[in-house]
């Protein structure tokens, strides 16, 4: 009867036993389960113990090396080396035994210790994500906006994700306040160091973020920031509206911001993927008077510019028209040269074609009248006759 018994229950708990470790896992009681992307750390009586991670290709340094007969490279996990991710190109793969096959059931899920010894750690963090926010109607917006976050969290998000980040009120050169934004993209490479090596990761790369802008930003001409107008790159950008950094400056600031960024791979874990500089406008209480007063000079700049292509256009009109019509005077004169008595008759013929002549008597052009006469000038009638 009891090896009956025995028989009947074990297939039942097996059937039944992913069912209730997951249904544990997620009581967060043993065992715990985490998100794709996500690697959540583990306490036991308030220490660090270990990190459970699910994040497809990947995996940790200490966890390839554990079972290494070469001493030298294990890693102890209360080190932070032993954290570090390393992709999947990098450890080899191997043939999955029956029982491991049989484990897959259980795939995604870890055991964490006892509880209550055992269990989670939460803490509170504040980002912006890039993203498309929910309407007041429960519908999902078509644009991409900032979606601000602050909320206990149980997981550190070793994939990439962009964050936004706005430093507000940079004064240019001239003291003008001007709101940056940025998207950064940005990955963890090690949790250890993001969660523990410093108090909160995003808060010291906005930071450093906002340093290095505002430093920038100091040294430049408010017309040198931005963007010039799609097909006219030789005016810039009237301060009226939002705008992108100019192409320069975007390529300089973001520059000195992989450079000021680029150590927190190997002191927090924190590998800043990507810096783009979203916009920059005018900002503050003086905002409007600023836009107002860059706006004119804009507008002053155009319109000189409009006048001195104009005067441009009539002074090579005019040239070119007395070019065609010295050139065309040099062709007749040349041919009329060429016929015997031609300057003479040319001379008669434009005379004749003057209007309002009151009286004319041909002579001789170089002041001899024909035949011993005296020449007679010929003189216009005036015009109002």
């Amino acid at each position: 009867m009891l090896a009956t018994l025995v028989v009947l229950t074990f297939p039942a708990v097996l059937i039944l036993s992913p069912f209730i470790v997951r249904k544990m896992a997620e009581l967060e009681w043993f065992f715990a389960t985490t998100a794709e992307g996500q690697a959540r750390p583990v306490i036991w009586n308030k220490k660090f113990r270990k990190f459970i991670m699910n994040y497809a290709g990947h995996i940790f340094q200490g966890e390839l090396f554990k079972d290494h007969r070469n001493a030298s490279f294990r890693f102890d996990p209360q080190e932070a080396e032993y954290w570090e991710l390393i992709h999947a190109s990098q450890w080899p793969r191997k043939n999955k035994t029956v029982i491991e096959k049989l484990l897959r059931l259980f795939e995604g899920v870890y055991l964490i210790g006892v509880p209550p010894f055992a269990e989670i750690q939460r803490y509170r963090m504040t980002w912006i994500e890039w993203g498309y926010p929910k309407k007041s109607d429960g519908t999902v917006s078509t644009t991409k906006a900032p979606i601000s976050h602050d909320e206990p969290i149980s997981h550190v998000l070793v994939q990439s994700d962009v964050y936004f980040v706005k430093v507000l009120s940079a004064e240019t050169k001239e003291g003008i306040p001007v709101d940056v934004s940025f998207l950064l993209t940005i990955s963890i490479t090690n949790p250890y160091k993001a969660l523990y090596r410093v108090q909160h990761w995003l808060e010291a790369v906005t930071n450093q973020t906002e340093g290095t802008t505002r430093v920038y930003i100091g040294t430049q001409n408010i017309r040198e920031l931005f963007a010039p107008p799609e097909g006219d790159p030789s005016t810039a950008l009237p301060v009226g509206t939002i705008g992108a950094l100019s192409e320069t400056s975007s390529e300089e600031l973001a520059k000195a911001l992989h450079s000021r960024l680029e150590n927190f791979k190997e002191r927090f874990g924190v590998n800043v993927e990507l810096v783009q500089i979203q916009s920059i406008e005018p900002a503050g209480d003086a905002a409007a008077k600023y836009r107002e007063l860059l706006t004119r000079k804009y507008e002053a700049e155009q319109e000189a510019e409009r006048v001195r292509i104009a005067a441009d256009a009539e002074a090579y009109r005019i040239e070119t028209e007395a070019k065609a019509k010295q050139k065309a005077a040099e062709m007749v004169v040349g041919a009329v040269s060429s016929i015997p008595n031609g300057p003479d008759i040319f001379h008669s013929q434009q005379v004749g074609a003057l209007q309002n002549l009151r009286t004319y008597v041909e002579g001789d052009r170089q002041g001899k009248s024909k035949k011993g006469k005296k020449p007679v000038i010929a003189i216009p009638t005036d015009s109002g006759e």
